[in-house]
């Protein structure tokens, strides 16, 4: 039950990935007919016959210690994925050094590690603590004050990784016909991920 409520999430996680980065609008598809020359746009449409499932369904791979969260989503995220958001979130600091702008505290840009990657995701995806400004997660306000953050990662850190986040290397934008190309390796990693781990009923 635990690791279909993370296969959810995850999966949750994209999409809602895809809304705010590619813009995409949520929408209802329907079924062309053809009626002579004449197309024509209807409601129904037809349940599509996929032949019997002759695979086993179920998890392919099952966590040493399944009861840690950190060795369940070891599985769909590992060091892959955070190698692939530090090397895209450092070649795009590069590609625009000469427009960013340090902090009001001067603090100078230095590689993201994957360590520091994984401490400032984990903020973004905690979902038991919810602030209405980013910043508040690191207020020093009694009333909302939450020490875990600040051990996790500095506020001017965070903002410098949060502002060059980056999935895919803008150069190659002009080359790529595909309208998901800022997100398109986040994709492609999650779908082989969720292939290799399990197989759907």
């Amino acid at each position: 039950m635990f690791l279909t409520t993370l296969i959810v999430t995850v999966k949750m996680t994209v999409t809602l990935l895809l809304l705010e980065i590619g813009k995409t609008k949520l929408c209802i598809f329907y079924r062309v007919t053809l009626d002579s020359a004449v197309s024509t746009w209807v409601k129904t449409d037809k349940t599509p016959n996929l032949g019997p499932f002759t695979r086993n369904p179920g998890l392919k791979q099952i966590p040493s210690e399944p009861t840690k969260l950190s060795q369940v989503t070891g599985l769909f995220l590992g060091d892959t994925f955070f190698d692939v958001l530090c090397e895209e979130t450092n070649l795009y600091y590069l590609q625009n050094q000469e427009n960013y702008v340090t902090c009001s505290k001067g603090l100078k840009w230095s590689d993201v590690t994957v360590a520091e990657m994984k401490n400032s995701v984990s903020i973004i995806l905690i979902g038991k603590v919810r602030k209405d400004k980013l910043k508040y997660y690191w207020s020093m306000d009694p009333f909302l004050d939450t020490p875990v953050f600040k051990k996790l990662v500095s506020r001017n850190r965070f903002e410098q990784i949060w502002w060059c986040l980056h999935f895919n290397n803008n150069e190659l934008l002009q080359q790529s016909t595909k309208r998901l190309f800022k997100i398109q390796p986040l994709l492609d990693f999650f779908l082989e991920r969720f292939q290799t781990i399990h197989k759907p009923n």
